[in-house]
């Protein structure tokens, strides 16, 4: 028994590598200087400081060490047989089923949904579109606003009962995304080839993780958008993992062009996300640079075509240049706050032709650029070059205050508060009454009674020590993809870089981070929640392909495999 136990400790530590204690050092660091940014702006190196470091970073080197044992163990173990993980043509459906029926309760008792303040804003645009008024604008994609036209609209105007077509949208919403989901589970199981063990643990995660559910039963674009995503970055993945034999079969270059423009078309952000990620499969993917070119080109040209048409054909509004500046303006802002004396008058006048400058101290909140940036554009796109140009000459003169102002705005995503999500419509300031009658976003009945007593349950769940983690902003910002970073890298090192191509996968995860969350006018904002929806959502296929290299490695590959 000590010999077992012995050998034991002896493999959990040699799982341990330099990058996993540097890994961890730098999430504790980020997670502890990120609650001190909300708390205060600024960090204090005190004593409590450096013991909540210290504890989250033994506390994730057991994370690792013990996430690390139970993958190679279960990766080893013999495969059990299971009804549902027999692959047939129903594998999809009888899974999405599953994952449905586990999420219908608390569907129902947040029924009928939870409507974003943007979401008044596209329904009240396709109404008026249904009235053949044309008030359609791009800071919505068009796509997403008669998606939700269509399936909502034709029985709330009929019959005046909204909510009910709130829970149809809701509910056909959730089909989509449960059926995405066990499309992952089928996609493990053919093409990675995990074992039934992986795919049971995926599944109960999926049904029992009220992150999913709760994120499902929002009615916004993100939501819309994150499931066909999904979709997206499997077909991204066996690209990858077939090292470009995949674009060699006409039905997948189709696929792959098919979904890649239903995600441009739902998401603007989008078009950089996977813009950039395939400009890296042009680098690293030599022997197919052309079709993959020819494939994202294709798909620009018709995005572009169609986004042309829809502003010539229906006057679509073209969405402000403020829009990409949350961060440039908070950063502006806090600089005219610490340092006024030193804005020139010429300084001056060039910002206050985007921004309101003698207001900025009132409406400047760390966490939050709409107020600074407001809702539409205030002046001509050459006045927004101007300020461009002012915002990198001030960078140069008080490079702290970039500094500080950039970390206040990402700190909600890095740190350790909970990940509370969207279960009131209390945020309604677009609403326009008249349109859609204003008692809409109220809750009725026992309805609000059932919703208050799961947001109890959540938080009393969130708030319990360790278990609490899964429930934060940093677990999915910070935590999760940093260690598949981590795990790559370290198998990459074990095959003398012959899986090194792996790395390729976790692009759009990281792009989606970076541009999706860190470019957002909010963080650490029950609203600013659903920008989070395309991590939480592929987060767990992120993970099913590690264990596939994982798999490989101990396997020695294959000549058509990674």
């Amino acid at each position: 028994m000590i010999k077992v136990l012995k050998n034991l400790k002896i493999e959990l530590f040699n799982s341990l590598t330099f990058l996993d204690i540097s890994i961890c050092a730098f999430i504790s660091i980020c997670i502890c200087t990120s609650s001190a940014y909300i708390r205060e702006q600024i960090i204090n190196m005190d004593l409590y400081f450096i013991i909540n470091v210290l504890l989250y970073f033994f506390g994730l080197l057991f994370f690792d060490i013990s996430l690390k044992y139970l993958i190679n163990r279960l990766i080893k173990s013999k495969s059990f047989k299971l009804k549902i993980f027999e692959d047939d043509r129903f594998f999809v459906v009888k899974n999405g089923l599953i994952i449905l029926i586990c999420w219908l309760p608390i569907l129902v008792m947040l029924y009928p949904g939870t409507a974003i303040n943007d979401t008044w804003s596209q329904l009240q645009q396709a109404i008026d579109f249904y009235n053949g008024k044309l008030n359609l604008s791009a800071h919505h994609p068009v796509f997403d606003t008669f998606i939700m036209g269509i399936v909502i609209l034709p029985i709330a105007l009929t019959t005046s009962k909204w909510h009910i077509s709130f829970f149809v949208y809701v509910i056909v919403q959730a089909i989509c995304t449960s059926m995405s989901f066990a499309y992952t589970l089928k996609y493990a199981k053919t093409k990675l080839k995990l074992n039934n063990s992986f795919l049971l643990i995926f599944l109960i995660i999926y049904c029992i993780l009220p992150i999913f559910s709760f994120s499902v039963q929002t009615i916004s674009k993100d939501a819309l958008f994150s499931w066909i995503y999904v979709l997206f970055i499997i077909e991204y993945i066996e690209l990858i993992r077939t090292k470009g034999e995949y674009l060699k079969e006409k039905k997948n270059i189709i696929k792959l062009i098919f979904l890649t423009l239903l995600c441009l078309l739902s998401k603007k952000v989008s078009l950089y996300v996977i813009g950039i990620s395939f400009v890296f499969l042009i680098i690293f993917l030599k022997g197919f640079r052309k079709q993959i070119i020819s494939t994202i080109t294709l798909v620009i040209i018709i995005n572009f075509i169609i986004s042309l048409l829809l502003q010539i054909t229906l006057n679509v509004k073209k969405s402000g240049m403020q829009e990409m500046l949350s961060i440039p303006f908070q950063q502006t802002a806090l600089y005219v706050i610490t340092y006024p004396d030193e804005v020139t008058y010429n300084e001056k006048e060039i910002i206050s032709r985007v921004l309101d400058y003698d207001n900025l101290k009132d409406k400047y909140n760390p966490t939050d650029a709409d107020e600074v940036k407001g809702y539409e554009q205030i002046s001509e796109d050459s006045a927004y070059i101007d300020y461009i140009k002012v915002w990198i000459k001030m960078f140069f003169k008080h490079p702290n205050v970039y500094f500080d102002a950039f970390n206040c705005m990402i700190a909600g995503w890095l740190s350790d508060a909970e990940y509370r999500p969207l279960n009131n419509m209390n945020h309604h300031s677009q609403l326009i009454d008249g349109l859609i009658p204003s008692y809409i976003w109220e809750r009725r009945d026992n309805f609000k009674e059932t919703t208050d007593m799961l947001n109890s349950i959540y938080d009393n769940v969130a708030s319990i020590p360790i278990i609490g983690t899964v429930f934060t902003f940093g677990f999915y910002v910070l935590i999760i993809p940093l260690f598949i970073i981590s795990y790559l890298i370290d198998e990459i090192i074990k095959r003398n870089n012959k899986v090194k191509f792996c790395l390729l996968t976790i692009i759009p995860m990281v792009l989606s981070i970076c541009i999706g969350c860190f470019m957002a006018p909010v963080s650490a904002h029950i609203e600013g929640l659903r920008y989070l929806y395309p991590v939480t959502y592929t987060a767990l296929l992120s993970i099913m392909w590690c264990i596939y290299v994982k798999k490989i490695n101990l396997k020695e590959g294959k000549n058509n495999e990674i």
